[in-house]
């Protein structure tokens, strides 16, 4: 593994930690990002249950093609709910966006809670009930 230490540094300074092992994530909800052996961010993605998720993210048979060749490590944050999760992982994709102007390597798709979901007819359709669900 080739990841600089300042990557690792970074990471413990934010009070967080990286995991190489799915074990060490929780069976609970939340946000993950996950990232090459260089320490690159290539994916953002939440979960009902962050170790089950994981667990079929680091499997041989991962569908997405990036994840399975490049992710190595992860970073997690639990979240008090899916929808927690969700609102989180659709800002951290938009910060995302808006800094580098592409989206992380390995997502396929932007969140759905995220304000460039709206690339298909079936995203802005969600985008428009959660407005109107706002409203309720």
């Amino acid at each position: 593994m080739n990841t600089d230490n300042n990557f690792f540094r970074l990471v413990s300074d934010l009070g967080l930690h990286v995991s190489l092992t799915v074990e060490a994530a929780p069976e609970s909800c939340g946000v993950y990002l996950l990232f090459d052996d260089a320490g690159r961010f290539i994916y953002i993605g939440k979960a009902d249950n962050l170790r089950k998720r994981l667990g079929e993210h680091f499997s041989p048979s991962e569908e997405n093609l990036m994840i399975r060749i490049f992710a190595k490590l992860f970073v997690w944050v639990a979240s008090p709910s899916i929808s927690a999760a969700e609102e989180h992982e659709g800002s951290i994709y938009d910060m995302w966006m808006e800094t580098f102007g592409y989206s992380p390597l390995a997502n396929r798709n932007a969140p759905p809670k995220s304000k460039y979901a709206g690339l298909t007819e079936q995203q802005k359709k969600l985008q428009i009930l959660l407005e109107r669900l706002k409203k309720i």
